[in-house]
């Protein structure tokens, strides 16, 4: 599950990660929504597989892919 105690700074990286990328702002919004969701609700394998698929549908680069994926185990809560 996703750690919501450090979810502002979790955001905070993320966007900057999403910024750096082509990605149209409109999209990254929701992108963060849904990662937010899926990983706090359902489980971050499914934030990290809708994450895959993003890159490949080609909508979002590996070098992205791979910092976002190295954030959300970086806040990964450990029960």
């Amino acid at each position: 599950m996703l750690n919501l105690r450090n979810i502002l700074s979790f955001k905070f990286l993320l966007r900057e990660i999403l910024a750096d990328s082509s990605m149209d702002e409109d999209f990254a919004n929701a992108f963060i929504a849904n990662v937010i969701t899926k990983g706090s609700r359902v489980s971050l394998k499914e934030a990290k597989d809708y994450v895959k698929s993003l890159t490949a549908e080609g909508v979002m680069e590996k070098q992205t892919s791979d910092e976002v994926l190295h954030l959300l185990d970086r806040n990964r809560k450990y029960r």
